[in-house]
């Protein structure tokens, strides 16, 4: 999914990993997750955080865990000061995505919070839903680089964020791909 919006808007994409990774296993995940946030004591992210002042919009997105961003999502929001940047998220549920918007919101940082976009895994699986969707909600925020336009998912619908998130970057008024991000 974040890289049918990083085509459609030709903005550059900033994967959030941590350190140590998260388990892959789904109940190994879950409970280090409820642990996590029992304690409040998040995981680390690592690597360097983006410096944000070239860009005018951020997309942050990720899964719904447990009706609430992801660990990695509120990490990095709580370490990220918008300086009244645009922010949108966006996010997928296997069902429904429970508090998601409203946590989201809660946990942003000095920025003027934009529409964000809700996904189910049925709908993440379905180019023409997919696509639809994606290319209404950049239109709304005014962000996309030409006409809409489809894209093809090689993954057949996965997605893959790892198992963290992902923010996507537009810069102003110019179209710059990184070329080293995932």
């Amino acid at each position: 999914m974040a890289n049918v919006i990083k085509s459609k808007t030709g903005a550059d994409l900033y994967l959030i990993k941590t350190n140590p990774p998260y388990p892959t296993e789904q109940e190994a995940l879950g409970k280090e997750m409820a642990l996590e946030r029992e304690n409040g004591n998040l995981r680390d992210l690592s690597g360097q955080l983006p410096e944000l002042s070239g860009y005018d919009i951020i997309l942050i997105g990720g899964p719904v865990w447990s009706g609430e961003p992801s660990n990695p999502i509120q990490k990095y929001l709580s370490m990220t000061n918008f300086g009244e940047k645009k922010v949108a998220g966006f996010w997928t549920a296997y069902a429904e995505p429970g508090d998601y918007a409203n946590k989201f919101k809660k946990l942003v940082n000095n920025a003027k919070i934009l529409d964000g976009l809700s996904f189910v895994n049925t709908e993440v699986s379905n180019e023409t839903v997919l696509n639809s969707k994606i290319n209404t909600w950049l239109n709304t925020l005014g962000i996309l680089s030409e006409t809409p336009h489809a894209v093809n998912m090689t993954n057949g619908g996965t997605i893959t964020l790892g198992n963290g998130g992902i923010a996507i970057y537009k810069k102003h008024g110019t179209l710059n791909l990184d070329n080293n991000s995932n």
